[in-house]
């Protein structure tokens, strides 16, 4: 089962990035709040694509053998 490290507090991650600064108006909270999501998307794919590839060195490493990781 592959596991990600995933923000646990993924609403205050958005929050956070969202309110780092005023917000002037609508339109702008809503190209923030978009933005955020955007790299939170980013960050998952990154950390899921690490994650395959640290599981894949240990197949190679291991030839092929069975391991648990986690």
């Amino acid at each position: 089962m592959l596991k990600t490290q995933i923000c646990v507090t993924r609403p205050l991650c958005v929050k956070d990035k969202v309110f780092s600064t005023p917000v002037p108006d609508i339109t702008n909270l809503k190209a923030r709040i978009t933005d955020a999501f955007v790299t939170i998307a980013e960050d998952l794919l990154e950390n899921t694509w690490r994650e395959i590839d640290y599981r894949l060195d240990v197949l190679r490493a291991t030839k092929g053998a069975r391991v648990e990781v986690y």
